[in-house]
């Protein structure tokens, strides 16, 4: 019994994980280049929405994440345009986001649905296979190699050069011929498109249905690892990991502790650690330019 409690923990923790890993790389680049996004979690509650609204239309779970990778593309081109060409406040810019996809997703359920909070359950992608009857997604291996492949991205090739000087010192990026605005604009497309997958991940494959605020605050979590993995992508992972264990033992300490106790006490418990651990590892030092707008001289 205590055996299949530990293998349902650490099944928990490798599926929890996979949204905070996402969003922390997706963030790790903003962040390389010079932007600061924090509106991950309501991209990603909008990325979940529409996978389950797609699904539900096409009766296709493919199709549903097609329209999450679109969606992702246009978020990232209004964030870009917002933090480059038209200078604004990015932390205002996210707070936007979130707002507005925290309001337009409770507002579309009933409109589509007939039903408040929750949408109809609609079909879920296949999984890669089942281990002590629980599912493992085809995301978690995609999870593992995004972290790889972004670390050699970021660190050993002359683009993730360009893309962090542009996040370091984006004038001198300017002088040596680098287009700061191309190099925001594409990586805004491509970490929104990651914070959209997220969002589909949990929609459509962890879940079956879209829930009001179903990301509970997971875009803020992978925020936090972002600083926690001191902007690399392999930390990120291990990070991940980590936060993803405390975000599936609330879960299970939930279970046991049973109706008796209220559920925000084990719901409290991933972001409790999130504080520890942010607490823990002091002052750290992001890119220097990140979150201020380049101005071309």
């Amino acid at each position: 019994m205590n055996y299949l409690i530990l293998a349902s923990l650490l099944i928990g923790t490798l599926r929890t994980s996979i949204p905070l890993i996402i969003g922390a790389i997706g963030e790790i680049f903003n962040e390389r280049a010079g932007i600061t996004n924090i509106g991950i979690e309501g991209v990603m509650l909008f990325g979940a929405f529409i996978a389950v609204y797609g699904t539900w239309l096409a009766q296709n779970p493919f199709i549903g994440l097609l329209w999450a990778l679109l969606s992702g593309i246009a978020w990232g081109l209004i964030f870009g345009a917002i933090s480059t060409h038209l200078r604004g406040d990015q932390i205002v810019a996210g707070i936007g986001i979130n707002v507005f996809a925290m309001g337009f997703t409770e507002m579309m359920i009933p409109l589509i649905w007939g039903t408040y909070g929750y949408s109809e359950s609609v079909n879920r992608l296949p999984p890669l296979f089942q281990l002590y009857g629980e599912r493992i997604s085809y995301f978690l291996p995609l999870t593992v190699l995004l972290a790889v492949l972004s670390s050699i991205v970021l660190y050993r090739t002359k683009w993730g050069l360009r893309l962090r000087s542009c996040g370091e010192n984006p004038l001198a990026a300017d002088a040596a011929g680098i287009s700061v605005y191309k190099v925001r604009y594409l990586t805004s497309v491509f970490s929104s498109i990651l914070f959209s997958l997220a969002g589909a991940y949990m929609g459509i494959d962890w879940n079956d249905s879209f829930v009001k605020e179903m990301t509970g605050g997971r875009g803020f979590i992978a925020l936090a690892l972002v600083i926690f993995a001191n902007w690399k992508p392999l930390l990120a992972l291990a990070g991940g990991l980590l936060f993803g264990f405390f975000d599936a033992l609330q879960f299970r300490i939930g279970a046991a502790l049973g109706v008796g106790v209220p559920p925000q006490v084990p719901q409290m418990i991933p972001y409790i650690a999130t504080i520890l651990f942010l607490l823990a590892i002091g002052r750290v030092r992001g890119p220097s330019a990140a979150g201020k707008p380049f101005v071309k001289e």
